[in-house]
């Protein structure tokens, strides 16, 4: 007796299906973006996160990827408040004048069912650089949640955040994005 063909979940089939386009949307209470930034020359390592995230991807009926992230640079928290409000002040992010730090990826390439290589355009403080990352990602079985999942390292000066008084101060900055996204649509007339 022979055993039936195993079947391989396909996850990247379910992100590119071209028979439907797709929207996803992030949902926020699931997702986080955190930082971590060498001080002291070295010695210490402040750690923050962003608490107030918003996003939407889309899959076109041609199977193309793109995505837009918007994080609230006011939602800041490094658990010291008097460094959040400096943080948020016109020597950093400047939040009166650039209250989000925007992400739009527009060249999202599958490399493999679970990674993705992606080119965004960033914008920080109203200063514009494009990036490039590798993401991971992760399906639901029924594929209507995509999880995403990347870790960067971002030069803080080529967005205009060169305060750094002494040097004490890196001027890398590591970035980790958890997000998770849902499938809210499915438009079949595309």
């Amino acid at each position: 007796m022979t055993e039936p063909p195993s079947r391989t979940f396909d996850k990247a089939l379910l992100v590119r299906d071209t028979s439907a386009m797709r929207i996803w949307e992030l949902d926020p209470g699931s997702s986080g973006v955190e930082f971590a930034v060498k001080h002291f020359w070295g010695l210490i390592t402040i750690r923050g996160r962003f608490d107030v995230l918003a996003g939407v991807a889309r899959v076109t009926a041609e199977g193309s990827v793109t995505a837009s992230l918007s994080i609230d640079a006011g939602s800041i928290d490094t658990r010291q408040r008097k460094r959040d409000k400096h943080l948020r002040s016109a020597d950093f992010f400047d939040v009166e004048h650039h209250p989000t730090i925007d992400v739009n990826a527009h060249a999202v390439r599958l490399v493999s069912g679970d990674a993705a290589s992606v080119q965004a355009d960033v914008v920080v403080a109203g200063a514009a650089a494009t990036m490039e990352c590798d993401v991971d990602i992760a399906l639901s079985e029924g594929g209507h949640v995509a999880i995403v999942d990347t870790a960067v390292v971002a030069d803080r000066t080529g967005f205009g955040l060169t305060r750094n008084p002494l040097h004490a101060a890196a001027t890398t900055v590591n970035v980790v994005a958890h997000l998770v996204f849902r499938q809210i649509e499915t438009d079949t007339t595309s």
